[in-house]
């Protein structure tokens, strides 16, 4: 549904500006504000288009961010932080860890946007970080599937090398951009 809502509006983009393009007629700085720019300019004559498409924007995109971090707080929290622990925690203590993990993943995807170049475009940082998201475990699946004597040990040593080889390519990548 999202895919073809996306291919949807790219074709109708395109036919409005096939002739011409505003990030070569250097209206746009970036390519990635293109459909606000559509938006704007034939909401103009509307009042309230524009900012009903910005409150719907945002809405959709703090919905999935909050969903996001509470669900990656409490994978942690299960996962890791009570694994660790040498005692157990109470409903209260868990709702605190909790608060705290979501304020640094909060944190640090608000360091990451300072990590965007502002040349490199979204969709290029979202392909980059799904394609080693994917990668990770595609590799995870197919060692478990090939290795007769896999263990949990080399899982863990051969993800974390094949990661941060993709991380460092990624990187030298877009850098060199």
């Amino acid at each position: 549904m999202i895919n073809g809502t996306c291919i949807i509006l790219g074709l109708l983009i395109y036919a409005v500006y096939y002739n011409c393009d505003p990030v070569l007629s250097q209206e746009l700085k970036n390519a990635d504000q293109l459909i606000t720019y559509h938006v704007l300019k034939i909401g103009r004559n509307l009042p309230g288009l524009s900012g009903l498409f910005l409150a719907g924007i945002l809405s959709a995109a703090l919905s999935s961010l909050s969903t996001t971090m509470n669900t990656m707080s409490g994978i942690i929290l299960e996962d890791f932080v009570k694994m660790w622990l040498p005692f157990s925690l109470n409903e209260a203590q868990s709702n605190l860890y909790l608060k705290i993990i979501v304020v640094l993943l909060g944190l640090m995807v608000n360091g990451g946007i300072f990590c965007l170049d502002s040349s490199a475009g979204m969709a290029q940082m979202t392909t980059t970080t799904s394609s080693l998201a994917g990668g990770f475990i595609i590799f995870v699946f197919f060692f478990g599937l090939f290795i007769r004597k896999a263990n949990t040990k080399g899982v863990i040593v051969g993800a974390l090398a094949g990661t941060l080889i993709s991380v460092w390519m990624s990187l030298g990548s877009m850098w060199s951009i």
